[in-house]
């Protein structure tokens, strides 16, 4: 089973409301038994250091614990949906269209490794901790709204992560990789982001941003993207 969250709007009243209902839609579900590579964490944890400046006082970060994927409501197992289908790329969106967007702004991506991100998000995996992070944070996943209680009754801030896109180890050029970042915000104004992160790993072997393309935008409440021109941030 999944959620649908096309309008913005449908996330008001309650701060925690994305946060129940996401948990409460996945709890039926067939478990993801299936595990991210280590190096997948690796660059998860390089995306949240990135996140330092949540306007907030000791925020609370939920981070969702199946991975978005490519698959629509009758094909596969998404978390959250955006007009019934994937948020990697919004309808009428394609992926061929977010492809030709991050080459044009990602200078040398590696065809292989966009054939990895994509092949790897054909279906949804488990996260879990630990994993570092500049805040307090939760693996939510499938359980009953009525066991979310405390100080996580309402996060500040929840988190779907994409799986990580590798190039090949044939590549002759530096290791890189690229993954999507859906954030609902409830800090201040609600703000729904998406955006595709590239990273290159370094001679010290630490993950380091190299491009970002914002992919989705608030207009008239309705999450829309931004192709075939995406902005910079």
């Amino acid at each position: 089973m999944q959620c649908e969250f096309q309008r913005r709007s449908r996330l008001g009243g309650v701060l925690a409301a994305l946060f129940l209902i996401a948990a409460a839609c996945s709890a039926q579900e067939q478990p993801a038994n299936a595990q991210p590579a280590d190096e997948e964490y690796r660059v998860y944890e390089a995306v949240l250091k990135l996140m330092d400046t949540i306007p907030k006082e000791d925020p609370h970060v939920a981070i969702y614990d199946r991975t978005l994927t490519s698959q629509c409501a009758a094909e596969g197992d998404n978390p959250v949906l955006a007009k019934g289908c994937t948020f990697l790329w919004v309808k009428p969106d394609t992926d061929a269209d977010v492809e030709r967007t991050l080459r044009r702004r990602f200078r040398g991506l590696h065809r292989s490794t966009w054939k990895n991100f994509k092949a790897n998000n054909a279906s949804s995996v488990t996260l879990h901790d630990p994993i570092s992070a500049p805040w307090k944070h939760k693996i939510t996943g499938a359980y009953k709204p009525a066991e979310v209680s405390g100080e996580w009754a309402s996060p500040d801030m929840t988190i779907y992560l994409s799986r990580v896109g590798f190039n090949s180890k044939n590549d002759s050029k530096k290791k890189e990789a690229i993954v999507y970042v859906l954030v609902f915000s409830y800090v201040g104004r609600m703000a729904t982001t998406g955006d595709y992160l590239r990273f290159l790993l370094g001679a010290d072997k630490q993950w380091t941003l190299a491009g970002r393309v914002s992919y989705l935008v608030r207009d008239n409440d309705l999450v829309v993207s931004l192709l075939p021109f995406a902005e910079w941030k």
